[in-house]
């Protein structure tokens, strides 16, 4: 018989990775059924259906992509656990990929009073990546400034001669002192962040794959409220000698 686990005891690695593979194999199956019956009533029916019943489907398909992804973020937890991270790296332009980020996070967390703004160059920044990945570590910090706003998200891009600097930071309340040692790290409780603890651990060993580092500093921004200080999330690329360089496995 297998001895309990002491309290706060790490789990195994090995068995955490099934269990969360396992989790998301198990979120897909029915969300392919429920897409594609929602699929088909709107096909049957499209005609017939009010505005209000037209609101109610496109409520549903957000509901629907939002468990997508969750169980694609449970698929990479399960590949990071494992230590079997798969990249396929490329050359890529970071510009791009920071712009279709910001437009995928405000799909996804919409929040009428939160503005986010973008503070990008015009010319190309190219760097070796796997561009999937690195779209959903950064979609996943978008996502985090734009919930934990409170009027005001950006994202900046800083460019030196070997690296690149994304600023991506928030006006809303910030991270305590107390927090930031375990904000990184997967399944902590954390009373000021929502959710599983898993998006941002999950961004911060992407980064790290690719050969970067994610850090966290005050924001810049003005305060949304009066003695508070913003988050600054700031994800640091290797940039140089993209022909040669390419992220290194997890």
């Amino acid at each position: 018989m297998t001895e309990p686990r002491e309290p706060g005891a790490a789990a195994d690695p090995i068995a955490l990775a099934e269990f969360l593979g396992r989790l998301a194999h198990d979120l897909r199956s029915p969300l392919g059924v429920v897409t594609e019956a929602l699929g088909s009533l709107r096909a049957d029916f499209s005609a017939e259906l009010t505005d209000e019943q037209r609101l109610l489907g496109t409520l549903a398909d957000r509901g629907l992509g939002r468990l997508g992804r969750l169980a694609d973020t449970l698929s990479v937890a399960a590949e990071l656990e494992s230590g079997r991270l798969a990249l396929r790296p490329s050359v890529v332009d970071l510009v791009e990929i920071l712009r279709a980020a910001a437009a995928t996070a405000g799909a996804i967390e919409r929040r009428r009073e939160v503005t986010l703004t973008s503070e990008l160059p015009d010319r190309p920044c190219l760097l070796v990546a796997d561009t999937d990945r690195l779209s959903r570590a950064l979609e996943e910090i978008l996502i985090n400034a734009i919930r934990h706003a409170h009027r005001t998200a950006r994202v900046r891009l800083e460019l030196a001669p070997a690296e690149a600097r994304v600023v991506i930071e928030d006006d809303g309340r910030g991270v305590s002192a107390e927090q930031r040692p375990t904000l990184f790290r997967r399944f902590v409780p954390n009373s000021s962040r929502a959710g599983l603890g898993l998006g941002l651990s999950i961004a911060h060993d992407v980064v790290v794959a690719h050969g970067g580092h994610l850090s966290i500093a005050a924001s810049t921004l003005p305060p949304g409220r009066a003695g508070t200080l913003g988050s600054a999330f700031v994800v640091s690329l290797p940039i140089a000698g993209t022909s040669e360089r390419v992220p290194r496995p997890v």
